[in-house]
């Protein structure tokens, strides 16, 4: 919802920026934006990565750390919030472990991935200044999240 709150101040459509992918089973808890259903399996992770160029975990358990691999084995930036608990903390450790001597991922240094295990309020701030122009949101939502 943070992220629809930017929008209208901006005056920007939701529908243009926010992108769901929901399993076709499921009530999302926030109905706006693109909502494109998806069939229970796979595809609950692989169309919600496809469409993403970077990929933000927060919190979860399960999906999350399947969407993290996924995104992983797809070349995109993923981004753990290890603040946020859950896969995300978990995620995080295991690749700060995994990668101890070889850089992180594409486009992101050590010291800058590591800015995503501070709490949670500051990491946007910290990570990168806020951008000028919104950028797209494509949300998995797994559980009826």
């Amino acid at each position: 919802r943070s992220f629809a709150n930017e929008l209208r101040q901006i005056e920007v459509p939701l529908e243009d920026r926010l992108t769901q992918v929901i399993r076709e089973d499921w009530r999302p808890k926030f109905l706006a934006g693109n909502l494109v259903l998806v069939p229970p399996g796979e595809k609950e992770w692989t169309e919600s990565v496809k469409r993403a160029e970077a990929v933000i975990l927060v919190g979860g358990h399960g999906g999350t750390w399947t969407t993290g691999e996924y995104a992983l084995n797809s070349g995109r930036l993923v981004l753990p919030l290890a603040d946020t608990g859950g896969d995300a903390a978990k995620f995080y450790w295991q690749y700060i472990q995994r990668n101890r001597k070889s850089e992180l991922a594409v486009g992101i240094d050590r010291a800058k991935f590591q800015v995503i295990a501070r709490p949670a309020p500051e990491v946007r701030t910290d990570l990168a200044p806020r951008p000028r122009k919104p950028t797209t949101l494509v949300r998995a939502s797994g559980n009826g999240a």
